[in-house]
């Protein structure tokens, strides 16, 4: 049996990345979409990142961006803000 799970994830500052998870959840696929009121780009990556404008080291997501990984752990997946209050919505299948 396979469960899904789904969360949030709204990075406390724009100076520091934050995981998805916080505990190791290896899952075969996450779809991970920018948050309907975000009012700046969202970067999202497996591996550390940094998203800092014009310094950015992973895809931006804009409204209604979703980008999806595979096999892969929750704890790998690093999400980056440029305006704060902005993050993530996630789900696994």
């Amino acid at each position: 049996m396979t469960m899904s799970l789904n969360g949030r994830c709204f990075p406390a500052s724009t100076a520091y990345p934050q995981r998805l998870s916080q505990k190791s959840i290896v899952v075969s696929r996450v779809d991970v979409a920018a948050y309907q009121s975000n009012a700046g780009r969202v970067y999202v990556a497996k591996n550390r990142i940094y998203g800092t404008v014009g310094k950015e080291t992973a895809p931006g997501l804009s409204l209604d961006d979703i980008i999806t990984f595979e096999n892969v752990d929750l704890r790998d997946i690093w999400v980056a803000i440029v305006t704060a209050g902005d993050g993530v919505l996630w789900m696994t299948d």
